[in-house]
């Protein structure tokens, strides 16, 4: 199963009304979701957002924690039934986006995390720099998201 199907299929499990996505980069996994509410993420989106824009999904062209701390307040008051978390490849911003997340969740919200099962020891350095700079480094870049 892959990530669109593991998010579709919880939503409509939980009958999930709001999908919020950290990391929507190119939008493979956002745009392909069904959901009441979407709302993306992504401090440098891969695609144009206005040709999907529509009254039921939002585009955020900010980090994670920018979102968090100035829109999260007033656009989050239906809760977080499904959030999927891809955005930064580090322990620490993936931890503190589960920990903004924890504040919006619904009783019966989901928190799915992507890369935390890297492929290599490559993917999972700390840096995509010192990854690159590696002998055995295949192109995948999943970050210490693991820890």
């Amino acid at each position: 199963m892959d990530r669109k199907q593991v998010i579709q299929k919880t939503i409509d499990k939980i009958s999930g009304k709001v999908h919020l996505e950290i990391g929507v980069k190119r939008g493979a996994t956002f745009l392909n979701i069904n959901s009441k509410i979407k709302i993306g993420v992504d401090p440098n989106f891969g695609f144009s957002v206005r040709e999907h824009r529509s009254s039921n999904i939002k585009f955020f062209e900010v980090t994670s924690d920018y979102f968090f701390r100035q829109y999260a307040k007033n656009l989050l008051e239906n809760k977080i039934d499904i959030a999927f978390i891809d955005g930064l490849h580090t322990y620490e911003q993936s931890l503190k986006d589960v920990r903004n997340c924890m504040k919006y969740l619904s009783k019966s919200g989901v928190i799915i995390m992507h890369d935390c099962n890297p492929p290599n020891e490559p993917a999972a350095n700390k840096s995509l720099s010192l990854a690159k700079e590696t002998k055995e480094w295949s192109g995948e870049w999943w970050g210490d998201v693991g820890k």
